[in-house]
C-alpha cells in the first residue's frame, strides 16, 4: 500500500489537475469537478534541471572544449600547410579544461 500522484485530464473540457491515490487506485475513473465528465490518467513531465548542475551552470571547461571542437572543424577545409596555427589553439584550449 501507498500513495501516489498523478495527472488527470477531463475528456470533454479538457481540465488537467493532479489527484493523492492509492497505488491500487491506478485504474479507476474520476469525475470533473468542473463539468462533471470523466477524467482519465494523463502523461506529465517531472521537473528536471538543465546540465548537470542544480545552479543551471555550464561544467567547468565546456565553453573551451566548443571553441576546440569549432576549431577542429575549420581546420579540415584548409590546406595541410596552414593548419599548424589552428593546432596550436585547439592544444592550448583542451590544456585548460
Amino acid at each position: 500500500m501507498g500513495w501516489i500522484t498523478i495527472d488527470i485530464r477531463c475528456e470533454e473540457c479538457d481540465l488537467v489537475t493532479d489527484i493523492l491515490i492509492d497505488r491500487d487506485e491506478q485504474n479507476s475513473t474520476w469525475g470533473c469537478p468542473d463539468c462533471g465528465g470523466p477524467m482519465s490518467k494523463t502523461l506529465s513531465a517531472p521537473n528536471f534541471t538543465r546540465v548537470s548542475y542544480v545552479d543551471g551552470t555550464k561544467r567547468k571547461g565546456f565553453s573551451e572544449m566548443k571553441e576546440a571542437v569549432k576549431l577542429e572543424r575549420e581546420m579540415m577545409d584548409l590546406p595541410a600547410n596552414k593548419r599548424e596555427g589552428h593546432q596550436r589553439a585547439i592544444k592550448k584550449l583542451k590544456e585548460t579544461k
